[in-house]
């Protein structure tokens, strides 16, 4: 999964529940992009982010 967003709380709540969203997601890692670029773009109780997975 890779992950974009310019909100400290949101990067703050995913470092802090990282295993969780990882086990949830079936995601292998989390990585964070830069930008937003090519990501679909969301919002989380008004903390903008984008993300991207790909099936392994």
């Amino acid at each position: 999964m890779t992950l974009s967003s310019a909100s400290e709380v949101f990067k703050q709540a995913v470092a802090e529940n990282e295993a969780y969203i990882a086990g949830e997601t079936q995601a292998v890692a989390i990585k964070w992009a830069a930008a937003a670029d090519g990501l679909e773009v969301n919002d989380a109780d008004g903390e903008a982010f984008a993300f991207t997975t790909v099936k392994a």
